[in-house]
Protein backbone atom coordinates (compact mmCIF):
# COMPACT_ATOMS: atom_id res chain seq x y z
CA UNK A 1 0.00 0.00 0.00
CA UNK A 2 1.27 3.44 -1.07
CA UNK A 3 1.88 6.32 1.62
CA UNK A 4 0.19 9.02 1.66
CA UNK A 5 -3.11 7.52 0.82
CA UNK A 6 -5.95 8.08 3.32
CA UNK A 7 -5.68 4.15 4.19
CA UNK A 8 -2.31 4.35 5.46
CA UNK A 9 -3.33 7.79 7.48
CA UNK A 10 -6.61 6.31 9.01
CA UNK A 11 -3.93 3.56 10.49
CA UNK A 12 -1.65 5.97 11.83
CA UNK A 13 -4.54 7.34 13.62
CA UNK A 14 -6.18 3.71 14.87
CA UNK A 15 -2.17 2.84 15.88
CA UNK A 16 -2.07 6.37 18.13
CA UNK A 17 -6.13 5.10 19.32
CA UNK A 18 -4.56 1.29 20.02
CA UNK A 19 -1.29 2.89 22.10
CA UNK A 20 -4.29 5.14 24.49
CA UNK A 21 -3.56 7.93 22.64
CA UNK A 22 -6.24 10.99 22.67
CA UNK A 23 -6.74 12.32 19.12
CA UNK A 24 -8.44 16.04 19.25
CA UNK A 25 -8.22 18.97 17.59
CA UNK A 26 -5.35 21.90 18.91
CA UNK A 27 -7.47 24.09 20.82
CA UNK A 28 -8.26 21.43 23.78
CA UNK A 29 -4.17 20.47 23.51
CA UNK A 30 -3.74 24.58 24.54
CA UNK A 31 -6.83 24.93 27.19
CA UNK A 32 -6.65 21.55 28.45
CA UNK A 33 -3.85 19.36 30.13
CA UNK A 34 -3.34 15.28 28.68
CA UNK A 35 -1.23 12.41 29.64
CA UNK A 36 -1.42 11.63 26.54
CA UNK A 37 -2.50 13.14 23.49
CA UNK A 38 -2.18 13.96 19.84
CA UNK A 39 -3.00 17.42 18.78
CA UNK A 40 -4.54 16.70 14.75
CA UNK A 41 -3.13 19.97 12.56
CA UNK A 42 -4.07 20.06 8.84
CA UNK A 43 -2.37 23.14 6.97
CA UNK A 44 -4.81 23.60 4.07
CA UNK A 45 -2.03 25.22 1.44
CA UNK A 46 -3.94 24.37 -1.33
CA UNK A 47 -6.56 21.88 -2.66
CA UNK A 48 -10.04 22.69 -0.04
CA UNK A 49 -11.99 19.94 -1.40
CA UNK A 50 -9.45 17.46 -0.57
CA UNK A 51 -9.63 18.71 2.98
CA UNK A 52 -13.32 18.84 3.31
CA UNK A 53 -13.28 14.78 2.22
CA UNK A 54 -10.30 14.13 4.80
CA UNK A 55 -12.58 16.23 7.38
CA UNK A 56 -15.64 14.02 6.15
CA UNK A 57 -13.49 10.64 6.82
CA UNK A 58 -12.14 11.29 10.05
CA UNK A 59 -15.71 12.45 11.48
CA UNK A 60 -16.86 9.04 10.45
CA UNK A 61 -14.27 7.98 12.59
CA UNK A 62 -15.48 10.40 15.49
CA UNK A 63 -12.59 12.30 15.09
CA UNK A 64 -12.25 16.07 15.13
CA UNK A 65 -9.42 18.04 14.24
CA UNK A 66 -7.90 21.69 13.43
CA UNK A 67 -8.15 22.92 9.73
CA UNK A 68 -5.91 26.10 9.09
CA UNK A 69 -7.33 27.78 5.60
CA UNK A 70 -5.60 30.84 4.16
CA UNK A 71 -6.86 34.14 2.85
CA UNK A 72 -7.29 33.08 -0.44
CA UNK A 73 -9.61 29.75 0.43
CA UNK A 74 -11.06 32.40 3.53
CA UNK A 75 -12.36 35.01 0.77
CA UNK A 76 -13.20 32.32 -2.33
CA UNK A 77 -14.96 29.02 -0.36
CA UNK A 78 -16.48 30.22 2.56
CA UNK A 79 -19.34 27.24 2.22
CA UNK A 80 -16.68 24.82 2.03
CA UNK A 81 -14.75 26.10 5.25
CA UNK A 82 -18.62 26.15 6.79
CA UNK A 83 -19.35 22.68 5.71
CA UNK A 84 -16.40 21.24 7.93
CA UNK A 85 -16.98 23.74 10.39
CA UNK A 86 -20.33 21.79 10.47
CA UNK A 87 -18.97 18.85 11.13
CA UNK A 88 -17.13 19.85 14.78
CA UNK A 89 -13.53 20.23 13.32
CA UNK A 90 -12.08 23.33 14.98
CA UNK A 91 -11.15 26.11 11.87
CA UNK A 92 -8.09 28.32 12.00
CA UNK A 93 -6.50 31.17 10.18
CA UNK A 94 -3.42 30.14 7.68
CA UNK A 95 -2.13 33.49 7.89
CA UNK A 96 1.21 34.63 5.23
CA UNK A 97 0.35 38.45 5.10
CA UNK A 98 3.90 39.66 6.26
CA UNK A 99 5.12 37.84 2.87
CA UNK A 100 2.11 38.85 1.00
CA UNK A 101 2.59 42.52 1.83
CA UNK A 102 6.56 41.90 1.64
CA UNK A 103 7.56 42.72 4.60
CA UNK A 104 5.37 45.70 5.48
CA UNK A 105 4.46 44.99 8.57
CA UNK A 106 1.24 47.71 9.26
CA UNK A 107 -0.40 46.61 5.81
CA UNK A 108 0.30 43.10 6.74
CA UNK A 109 -1.77 43.53 9.82
CA UNK A 110 -4.39 45.44 8.23
CA UNK A 111 -4.85 42.49 5.93
CA UNK A 112 -5.12 39.97 8.92
CA UNK A 113 -7.46 41.69 10.30
CA UNK A 114 -9.67 42.34 7.69
CA UNK A 115 -9.17 38.23 6.77
CA UNK A 116 -9.84 37.51 10.18
CA UNK A 117 -12.80 38.80 10.26
CA UNK A 118 -13.95 37.46 6.88
CA UNK A 119 -13.41 33.95 8.23
CA UNK A 120 -14.95 34.79 11.91
CA UNK A 121 -18.44 35.55 9.29
CA UNK A 122 -18.22 32.22 8.40
CA UNK A 123 -17.20 30.14 11.85
CA UNK A 124 -15.96 30.27 15.09
CA UNK A 125 -11.70 31.23 14.40
CA UNK A 126 -9.70 30.70 18.02
CA UNK A 127 -5.91 29.80 16.65
CA UNK A 128 -3.71 30.70 13.80
CA UNK A 129 -1.21 29.20 12.26
CA UNK A 130 1.59 30.75 10.07
CA UNK A 131 2.09 29.68 6.31
CA UNK A 132 5.62 29.06 5.51
CA UNK A 133 5.96 31.16 2.66
CA UNK A 134 9.30 29.18 1.22
CA UNK A 135 9.72 30.94 -1.73
CA UNK A 136 9.61 35.20 0.34
CA UNK A 137 12.33 36.20 2.44
CA UNK A 138 9.65 37.38 4.84
CA UNK A 139 8.83 34.89 8.04
CA UNK A 140 5.22 35.49 8.53
CA UNK A 141 4.78 35.08 12.34
CA UNK A 142 7.60 38.19 12.34
CA UNK A 143 4.77 39.90 11.85
CA UNK A 144 3.98 40.10 15.87
CA UNK A 145 6.86 41.18 16.55
CA UNK A 146 5.55 44.88 15.79
CA UNK A 147 1.44 44.19 16.65
CA UNK A 148 -0.03 41.92 18.93
CA UNK A 149 -2.32 39.38 17.91
CA UNK A 150 -4.04 38.52 21.22
CA UNK A 151 -5.54 42.16 21.42
CA UNK A 152 -7.67 40.22 18.45
CA UNK A 153 -8.83 38.00 21.27
CA UNK A 154 -6.91 35.05 19.24
CA UNK A 155 -5.90 32.26 21.52
CA UNK A 156 -3.11 30.66 20.51
CA UNK A 157 -0.05 30.90 17.41
CA UNK A 158 0.61 27.40 16.59
CA UNK A 159 4.23 28.16 16.43
CA UNK A 160 4.64 30.30 19.19
CA UNK A 161 2.10 29.36 22.55
CA UNK A 162 2.98 25.71 22.66
CA UNK A 163 5.97 23.90 24.85
CA UNK A 164 8.03 22.53 22.56
CA UNK A 165 10.40 21.56 25.21
CA UNK A 166 7.26 18.96 26.25
CA UNK A 167 5.17 18.50 23.00
CA UNK A 168 6.82 16.96 19.83
CA UNK A 169 6.04 18.52 16.52
CA UNK A 170 5.78 16.58 13.50
CA UNK A 171 4.90 17.32 10.18
CA UNK A 172 4.58 15.27 6.86
CA UNK A 173 6.60 18.46 5.05
CA UNK A 174 8.38 17.49 2.31
CA UNK A 175 6.29 14.34 1.62
CA UNK A 176 7.58 12.60 4.66
CA UNK A 177 7.70 12.50 8.23
CA UNK A 178 10.40 14.60 10.72
CA UNK A 179 10.52 17.64 12.74
CA UNK A 180 10.46 20.14 10.46
CA UNK A 181 14.37 20.64 10.13
CA UNK A 182 15.06 20.17 6.48
CA UNK A 183 12.01 22.77 5.80
CA UNK A 184 12.67 26.52 5.33
CA UNK A 185 10.29 27.42 7.90
CA UNK A 186 7.69 24.75 8.48
CA UNK A 187 10.42 23.53 11.75
CA UNK A 188 10.61 23.83 15.73
CA UNK A 189 14.03 23.22 16.49
CA UNK A 190 13.74 21.49 19.65
CA UNK A 191 15.74 18.90 20.74
CA UNK A 192 12.95 17.02 22.59
CA UNK A 193 11.29 15.56 19.45
CA UNK A 194 14.40 14.69 18.20
CA UNK A 195 15.15 12.44 21.04
CA UNK A 196 12.01 10.16 19.94
CA UNK A 197 13.00 11.37 16.20
CA UNK A 198 16.59 10.87 15.84
CA UNK A 199 16.49 9.94 11.99
CA UNK A 200 15.72 13.36 8.98
CA UNK A 201 12.44 11.71 7.60
CA UNK A 202 10.02 8.24 8.39
CA UNK A 203 7.39 6.35 6.99
CA UNK A 204 3.88 6.52 8.29
CA UNK A 205 5.16 2.55 8.48
CA UNK A 206 7.81 3.57 10.62
CA UNK A 207 6.03 6.22 13.17
CA UNK A 208 3.29 2.97 13.46
CA UNK A 209 6.29 0.99 14.37
CA UNK A 210 7.31 3.29 17.22
CA UNK A 211 4.08 3.68 18.67
CA UNK A 212 3.74 0.58 19.20
CA UNK A 213 6.82 -0.49 20.30
CA UNK A 214 5.68 2.72 22.96
CA UNK A 215 8.76 4.71 21.44
CA UNK A 216 6.68 7.64 21.23
CA UNK A 217 6.49 11.06 22.29
CA UNK A 218 3.20 11.50 25.23
CA UNK A 219 2.16 14.56 23.30
CA UNK A 220 3.04 15.19 19.84
CA UNK A 221 1.11 18.11 17.58
CA UNK A 222 0.64 16.50 13.65
CA UNK A 223 0.92 18.91 11.29
CA UNK A 224 -0.84 17.11 8.36
CA UNK A 225 -1.18 18.68 4.31
CA UNK A 226 -4.63 17.18 3.11
CA UNK A 227 -3.47 18.18 -0.51
CA UNK A 228 -0.47 15.27 -0.27
CA UNK A 229 -3.13 12.54 0.51
CA UNK A 230 -4.97 11.13 -2.60
CA UNK A 231 -6.05 7.88 -2.86
CA UNK A 232 -6.52 8.13 -6.81
CA UNK A 233 -3.26 7.46 -8.90
CA UNK A 234 -3.48 10.71 -10.98
CA UNK A 235 -3.40 12.71 -8.31
CA UNK A 236 -0.60 10.92 -6.38
CA UNK A 237 1.38 10.71 -8.65
CA UNK A 238 1.16 14.49 -9.19
CA UNK A 239 1.72 15.28 -5.73
CA UNK A 240 4.63 12.82 -5.49
CA UNK A 241 6.23 14.62 -8.33
CA UNK A 242 5.75 18.33 -7.46
CA UNK A 243 6.76 18.04 -4.18
CA UNK A 244 9.74 15.81 -5.41
CA UNK A 245 10.54 19.00 -7.57
CA UNK A 246 9.59 21.88 -4.42
CA UNK A 247 11.92 19.55 -2.32
CA UNK A 248 15.11 19.98 -4.47
CA UNK A 249 13.95 24.08 -5.55
CA UNK A 250 14.19 24.72 -1.52
CA UNK A 251 17.87 22.44 -0.88
CA UNK A 252 18.64 25.26 -3.48
CA UNK A 253 16.93 27.95 -1.59
CA UNK A 254 18.57 27.05 1.78
CA UNK A 255 22.45 26.79 0.37
CA UNK A 256 21.74 30.38 -1.31
CA UNK A 257 21.12 31.60 2.15
CA UNK A 258 24.07 29.71 3.16
CA UNK A 259 26.25 31.92 0.76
Amino acid sequence: MNDFTSPVYFKLLATLKEAGYQLMPLIDLAENKYPRAVALRHDVDRFPRRAARMAEKELCQSITSTYFFRRKHILHHPDLIAYIASMGHEIGYHYENLAHCRGNADRAFREFTDTLRALRKITFAFGISMHGSPFSRHTNHHLWRKHSYTKLHIGYEAFLDFNYHQVAYITDTGRYWSDGSMSLRDSIPSAFTRVFLPKKKYTTDELCQLISKDQFPSLVILNIHPQRWNDKRIPWIMEWIGQSVKNRLKLLIRFLHKR
